[in-house]
């Protein structure tokens, strides 16, 4: 009996692919071969089973650890290896499209939620994928938030003409159709010049080519402040009681002291 017919039948008897996986893998000593056994039988395509298994095999596969077959299994599938493509129709491309060009739209998606929306996608089950980006605000910065959010409203209309459509989707369009909903997130560092942090005062610092008063960083933080008399000079910013800038290493003349400390 061949590891295809194998992983077939504990498949047949309510075993999971990382079981069946983890089973094969067990009695064979063989990961690729068991692996791609396992997506054979959930009828997963050669071509696809292949480009999947290289994309994690030296990770994976090629040098497993001992008694580590059940957890290679889980983590094989968590990755969406064993995830069996679902045939979609011309509606449910085009949603596909348009959730695509949102995800480009949207500046910086982060990895997790593109790996889901990758297996979401690839599983068919659109309505998910689509609610997880109409939760998710695009960077104004990086990105195009009325491509977004306009791309997204083409989807969830689309969604809403499909079979049992998710009442979910309803709430979810008017959401994108909102016009406060699409208004640029607020920058972090113009949210903090604009609220600084309590307790942390706004310092003076001075500017080493003009001498001029300025600001300290507009994050909040205290400048540097400055040193006792007689301490010696720590950076290139450090600032000696007579107002002026010190180069880190330099010391003021005697004179200068006696200058600037005379009434």
């Amino acid at each position: 009996m061949n590891l295809a017919t194998l992983a077939r039948h504990a498949l047949s008897r309510g075993r999971t692919p990382a079981d069946t996986y983890a089973l094969l893998a067990r009695r064979t000593r063989k990961p690729l071969p068991s692996a791609r056994a396992v997506c054979l039988a959930l009828t997963i395509p050669l071509a696809e089973t292949t480009r999947r298994l290289t994309d994690c095999y030296h990770a994976l596969l090629a040098d497993p650890r001992p008694n580590s077959e059940t957890d290679t299994g889980e983590l094989l599938e968590a990755l969406g290896v064993f995830d069996v493509p679902k045939s979609l129709t011309d509606t449910e491309l085009t949603i596909v499209d348009h959730l695509l060009t949102a995800v480009d739209a949207h500046g910086s998606l982060r990895p997790g939620h593109h790996h889901g929306l990758q297996r979401w996608i690839t599983t068919g089950n659109l309505t998910t994928a689509y609610l997880s980006l109409t939760t998710t605000r695009p960077l104004p910065r990086t990105g195009n938030p009325t491509t977004y959010w306009t791309t997204l409203t083409t989807a969830g209309e689309l969604l809403t003409t499909t079979p049992n459509p998710d009442p979910r989707t309803t709430y979810a369009l008017t959401h994108c159709r909102t016009p406060s909903r699409q208004a640029p997130e607020v920058d972090p560092a113009d949210f903090q010049r604009a609220h600084p942090v309590a307790g942390v005062r706004q310092c003076p610092t001075y500017s080493g080519a003009t001498g001029r008063p300025g600001h300290a960083d507009g994050f909040g933080l205290p400048a540097r402040t400055r040193r006792r008399p007689g301490s010696p000079a720590r950076g290139n910013r450090a600032v000696r009681d007579t107002g002026m800038p010190v180069r880190s290493g330099c010391r003021p003349s005697a004179s200068t002291r006696t200058r600037r400390s005379s009434p």
